[in-house]
């Protein structure tokens, strides 16, 4: 029995116009997939959220590299006294002039030299690397604050550092 479901013809000038219209979809999919994974998103702190200056929270930042494309942040965090079990956190940038915060899409890396904290504490999973497009990024000086919500925290670190974008 034969099956006249995909028995169709079409002509050169349809399939061409089939062609391009399915290009520009694909092409259009992957720029929203890539703009959406990679900008910069204005951010508004929580009201319920703490300050720390290094007390509860360990960091460090390794890397920070800004350029007229991207912005790339890599370091880690976690709380002293406790183990890292389910990641959260993100990397926020404050220009100083304007006050505003701006997210990084953050995500979490291994980082293997924290797995035996003071002995005992499982923090491999602290690390942090955060990679941005700079469309739209307003010309100044940033500071670079750590959104802590590892485990159901809620703490902002003030990391100290700042580059000029």
């Amino acid at each position: 029995m034969k099956s006249k479901v995909l028995d169709i013809k079409i002509d050169e000038k349809n399939f061409k116009i089939i062609c391009l219209c399915g290009f520009f979809i694909i092409v259009l999919f992957c720029l929203s997939l890539y703009l959406e994974i990679g900008t910069l998103t204005n951010y508004k702190l929580p009201e319920n959220i703490s300050m720390d200056n290094g007390q509860k929270i360990q960091y460090t930042i390794d890397r920070v590299v800004v350029s007229n494309k991207y912005i790339e942040i890599v370091g880690w965090s976690y709380k002293k006294g406790q183990n890292v079990g389910f990641f959260n956190s993100r990397f926020l940038i404050k220009n100083l002039e304007s006050g505003k915060y701006k997210a990084l899409k953050t995500g979490m890396t291994s980082v293997d030299e924290l797995f035996s904290v003071d002995g005992k504490y499982d923090c491999r999973r602290s690390g942090m690397y955060a990679k941005s497009i700079a469309i739209g990024l307003k010309k100044g000086i940033y500071k670079i604050f750590i959104e802590y919500r590892n485990d159901n925290e809620n703490i902002l670190v003030d990391t100290g550092e700042t580059f000029k974008y």
